[in-house]
C-alpha cells in the first residue's frame, strides 16, 4: 500500500514540475520523454496490485529517463525476435543467431574456412518455430572459423592432510572460435497420404 501511495505522490510531483521535485536537474521523471500519457500512468497504477509490478515501477522511477523509457516501454511494446537456431556440436547444445561469435569444442577446420553444422535441433524465425524429432531435416547452419585457441587454464589440485600428498595438474581445453554466417531451414517437404 505504501508503494502505491509513493507512486501517486511522485505522479503528483511530476505534474507540478518537469523535473519532479523542485526546479533544476533533480531526479524526477518526464512523461513526455517516455511517451506515456497521464491516463496510461493512472491505469498502470490501478493495475499495480502485485509486488512485482510495484517493484518494477519503483525501479523504473529511480533510473535516468533514457533507461526508464526502455524499461517502462518494454512492458507494453512487444519486441521482434531474431531468427535463431539450436545446434549440437561436441556433445553440447548452443543457441546461435546470425552474426554471433562463440567458442565450440575443437573442429578440424582451418581458420578462414567455412564449417557446416547439420545437427540442428530447433529453428525459429519470429513466430515460426520448427523443432526436429530429434533433428530438423534439411536444416543447416554455416559458420566461418575465426581461430583455433585454448581456454583458460583449469587447475586440479589434489591434497590429503597429514600425509604429505598434493598433486597439481593444469588443463587447457582446445576450442574453435566461430562466427555464424547463415541459418538455413531448408525446404519444407509435405508428404501427401494416398487415399485408398
Amino acid at each position: 500500500m505504501r508503494r502505491v501511495k509513493r507512486l501517486r505522490k511522485r505522479l503528483a510531483l511530476s505534474r507540478l514540475s518537469p523535473w519532479g521535485r523542485g526546479e533544476g536537474g533533480g531526479e524526477g521523471w518526464e512523461q513526455e520523454a517516455c511517451g506515456l500519457s497521464e491516463s496510461t500512468l493512472t491505469s498502470l497504477l490501478s493495475l499495480a496490485r502485485g509486488e512485482a509490478i510495484h517493484f518494477a515501477y519503483e525501479r523504473a522511477l529511480r533510473l535516468p529517463s533514457a533507461l526508464r523509457c526502455g524499461i517502462v516501454g518494454g512492458f507494453f511494446s512487444p519486441r521482434e525476435t531474431m531468427a535463431y537456431a539450436i545446434i549440437r556440436t561436441g556433445g553440447r547444445q548452443f543457441r546461435v543467431a546470425e552474426g554471433d561469435t562463440l567458442d565450440v569444442d575443437l573442429l578440424d577446420v582451418e581458420p578462414g574456412k567455412t564449417a557446416t553444422f547439420g545437427d540442428v535441433l530447433l529453428c525459429a524465425d519470429g513466430k515460426d518455430v520448427t523443432h526436429g524429432n530429434p533433428l530438423v531435416s534439411g536444416a543447416k547452419v554455416t559458420a566461418e572459423v575465426v581461430e583455433q585457441r585454448k581456454d583458460k587454464k583449469v587447475v586440479a589440485f589434489k591434497y590429503k592432510r597429514r600425509k604429505g600428498y598434493h598433486r597439481t595438474v593444469g588443463h587447457r581445453r582446445k576450442l574453435t572460435r566461430i562466427k555464424i554466417k547463415t541459418i538455413d531451414v531448408g525446404s519444407k517437404k509435405t508428404s501427401s497420404k494416398k487415399s485408398e
